[in-house]
């Protein structure tokens, strides 16, 4: 398994949301883009296209079964989480991520 870090980007898949998956793939990042349209995730997916460092999710934040499965299912495969970010957090596209996530998650 990888040692890079690894970012939940939620609304990943348009907007500021895409702009960060592109930003944290090209500084080394694994990202797992989620989004709740299935059009627009098929777009990133395009765009982006399958690499081993990048993994798409369908989900709606406003589920928290459906997040917290989602999450499960990407730490499974990804390791832990080195930072989670909704897209509405992100201030800029050209913004790093934190390296330290300080968001505490009870699951």
């Amino acid at each position: 398994m990888s040692t890079a870090p690894a970012i939940l980007i939620t609304g990943g898949a348009s907007g500021i949301g895409f702009a960060v998956v592109e930003a944290v793939l090209a500084e080394g990042w694994r990202a797992i883009c989620a989004d709740v349209s299935e059009h627009n995730l098929v777009a990133a997916r395009e765009k982006l296209g399958d690499r081993a460092e990048l993994r798409f999710e369908r989900f709606d934040v406003a589920d928290e079964d459906a997040v917290v499965r989602a999450v499960a299912a990407c730490e499974s495969e990804f390791g832990p989480r080195s930072s989670t970010r909704p897209e509405s957090l992100a201030t800029s596209p050209h913004s790093r991520p934190a390296r330290k996530s300080s968001a505490k998650f009870s699951m």
